[in-house]
This record gives C-alpha cells, sequence and structure tokens, in this order.
C-alpha cells in the first residue's frame, strides 16, 4: 500500500495527480493530509486523513499505524514532521521504501524551507525532484519531470471567463470608481528571509501607486502568525488612501482577477508565466528563479523600478523557457511507477 503524507499546499497538489495515477495502475493508495495540505485536497476533491503536522508526538502515532501496511511512503520536504515520520518509520519499518518528493523548480529556496527539505532528503531512501534537472545523483534521486501544466492552462481559460466579474465585484465591495487602475496582486511566501527581507522591502516600494488597486494573498501557512498582514496593516495606517487590501479569495481567484502578479519566491512563478498573467518579482534583492533567468519577470527593488514594471508588464510571449526550465518529461507516469517498484532491500 502507498501513503502520501502532504503538509503544503503545492506538493499535496501533485499528490492528489500521482494517487489518481497509481490507483488506475493498480495500487492501493491514501493519503494524510495537515493544514493548507487538507485545504488543497478538498478542492481538488480528493479524500484525505487529516492529521495534526504540528503535533510532535503524532509521527509515532502514525508510524505504528503505517508500519504493518505501507509498502512505499511518499513526503513533502518542507515541514519537521517529513523528517519524524521518515526516522520514526526507518525504525519501525525498515522495508518501507520511503520517498522524498521535491516539488519546488528551483534548487535553492529562501529560508528555513530549503534547510528542512536538505534534512528530510538526507532521511528519505530516495527524493523525487518534479524538476528533473535538479536530479544531479541517480544513486538517491529521480528526475520526474512533472508540473501541473494542464491546470495552468486550464486557469488561463477560466481568467478569460472570470476576470472581468471578478473585477467588478472587487470595485463594487469597496466602492471604488473604476477608471482603468490595474489591479496588482501580491502573492507572499512564507520564511524569514521573506518576512524579514522581502515583504519590508515591497511596502517600501509603494510610494506611488495611485492608479494601482493591491491585493495582498497570503502564503496559507503565513496565516498562522499573519506576520505579513501585520506588516501591511501597520503600513495602510501610515497610508490611509492607499488602496490596498487583504485577500479574501483563493488563489485561483487571485490569479484570475490580477492584471499583474506581484511575487518574491513562490514555486508558483511557472503558473504565473503558463496561465498569460504579467508578472514582476518585488524584494530586496532579485532571486533568479526560472522566470527572472528566462526573462519571463520584471524585477523591482525600490518604488521607481516598481512603477515603470507596472507600466511595462505584459503576458509572457514565449512559454517554451518556462517548460524547459521545469525539465519536463512526458513519461514521467511511468517514472512515477517505476520508482514505487522499487524493491526496498532488507537492511
Amino acid at each position: 500500500m502507498i501513503y502520501f503524507i502532504a503538509c503544503h499546499g503545492g506538493p499535496a497538489d501533485h499528490f492528489a495527480t500521482f494517487a489518481e495515477e497509481l490507483t488506475r495502475s493498480g495500487h492501493t493508495v491514501e493519503i494524510y493530509a495537515s493544514g493548507p495540505a487538507l485545504v488543497k485536497l478538498k478542492e481538488r476533491g480528493c479524500t484525505a486523513i487529516e492529521f495534526d503536522a504540528e503535533d510532535p508526538s503524532y509521527a509515532e502515532t502514525l508510524t505504528t499505524e503505517l508500519a504493518g501496511k505501507a509498502t512505499v511512503l511518499f513526503t513533502d520536504v518542507g515541514h519537521r514532521f517529513d523528517v519524524s515520520i521518515h526516522q520514526a518509520l526507518s525504525q519501525k519499518a525498515p522495508r518501507v521504501l520511503r520517498l522524498a518528493y521535491y516539488d519546488n523548480p528551483e534548487a535553492s529556496v529562501p529560508g528555513d524551507y530549503g534547510v528542512i527539505a536538505q534534512e528530510v532528503m538526507r532521511v528519505a531512501n530516495k527524493t523525487l525532484f518534479a524538476n528533473s534537472h535538479l536530479a544531479k545523483k541517480p544513486e538517491i534521486a529521480v528526475g520526474l519531470g512533472y508540473y501541473p501544466v494542464s491546470a495552468a492552462k486550464e486557469l488561463a481559460k477560466r481568467r478569460s471567463e472570470t476576470q472581468t466579474r471578478l473585477r467588478a465585484e472587487l470595485f463594487a465591495k469597496y466602492q471604488m470608481e473604476d477608471s482603468g487602475q490595474k489591479v496588482a496582486v501580491y502573492f507572499g511566501g512564507c520564511n524569514d528571509v521573506y518576512f524579514e527581507n522581502a515583504f519590508p522591502a515591497f511596502l517600501n516600494c509603494l510610494s506611488d501607486l495611485s492608479d494601482t488597486a493591491l491585493i495582498l494573498h497570503q502564503h496559507p501557512r503565513a496565516k498562522v502568525q499573519n506576520q505579513d498582514a501585520l506588516q501591511l496593516q501597520a503600513w495602510i495606517k501610515e497610508h490611509p488612501n492607499a488602496t490596498v487590501f487583504l485577500s479574501t479569495y483563493t488563489s485561483d481567484e487571485a490569479q484570475c482577477l490580477a492584471d499583474v502578479a506581484l511575487y518574491y519566491q513562490t514555486s508558483m512563478g511557472p503558473a504565473f508565466a503558463l496561465a498569460g498573467i504579467p508578472t514582476i518579482q518585488v524584494g530586496h534583492i532579485p532571486y533568479e528563479d526560472v522566470l527572472v533567468r528566462g526573462g519571463l519577470a520584471l524585477v523591482a527593488t525600490d518604488g521607481t523600478s516598481l512603477k515603470k514594471a507596472l507600466a511595462d508588464a505584459k503576458p509572457p510571449e514565449d512559454e517554451r523557457v518556462v517548460l524547459q526550465g521545469l525539465g519536463l518529461k512526458e513519461n514521467w507516469p511511468s517514472i512515477l511507477k517505476e520508482a514505487v517498484n522499487f524493491t526496498q532491500k532488507a537492511p
């Protein structure tokens, strides 16, 4: 039996697709999900067992449940619970094949995510990389070559169908006159670099955006401590005439509404480009992700450059740069099935 343990929304979305593929191949699959991952799976209409990743004792409890039934375990890599479950299962059920899944398209991610990811990959038997370019050591790494491209394409269609309505609802809700302002949505992160450096720098860029309506769409995990929202509220008190709001939308709705997507570092970046959303990276220093490297996102580090970027931003003209950077493989389902059919040797 194959188990997926999901703590983050991004890999949970991928896990839903993997579970469907493996089920069609005759495998029995079960998913455990916590927090944002559970929300994402519900959006996908996928059944999952809820657990609390913040409960340090639950790793032992779950290990006991899985030890006699699991043949393969998948986890994501961004939460310390992932480390705990790999370590516990390696002791109680060493024959279980334990796989870490690295969904981020970038090799290096700022903040604690990257640190924890390295720990998870060290204790797992193997790591599957969504971006096949990142699988450098075949003995411990598998380049899967998967990204939800079809979902991004579907989002592009939804944008064309719903953007006008969502825009009208936004302006009506806040009793604003629609004079052709751009609606810019900042898609936030959730790590110390974001909270301490990137987001404060972003706020410092908002000196003269009278022709822009700005929305902060928080990362799901960021809502727990709410640091960026509190920073934004403090900024609004000092700039009461600014047209700035906190998002109440789903991630898909926010992308459908946005005339331009702003971000610092997010695994959603390629999806912005594939959905045809003009994109600007805003922060304290440039972060060389696939969009920036490919010239598909403008970069702003101060108010002047942000204002110019908002005026110049346009949909990507050539998505092939994104697709190449993602290391996609058409045969990813076969690679996935081969990975789970690997026979774990006895210790």
